[in-house]
């Protein structure tokens, strides 16, 4: 299993990095993925993809890819 933290390294990495998953974790993947864009296309609001987290959760956005980056920003960061 993968630490966030090297998730995060891969995330952010310029070198070529394979990753492989196993067939279940693609499919919960996959899964998740649905549930958000399904989330998202009907307008239900979604923390930390469609609305801030922490002290900032009250806020909504539609740049949900810049939100989820800032946060990935965010964990390398600490």
């Amino acid at each position: 299993m993968l630490k966030i933290s090297q998730v995060v390294a891969i995330a952010v990495s310029d070198s070529s990095v394979k990753v492989e998953f196993s067939e279940s974790t693609r499919e919960g993947i996959k899964a998740s993925s649905d549930w958000v864009m399904d989330n998202r296309n009907t307008g239900t609001d979604s923390y930390r993809v469609t609305i801030g987290f922490g002290a900032t959760s009250h806020r909504r956005t539609k740049q949900g890819v810049s939100l989820i980056r800032e946060l990935i920003r965010l964990t390398k960061s600490s």
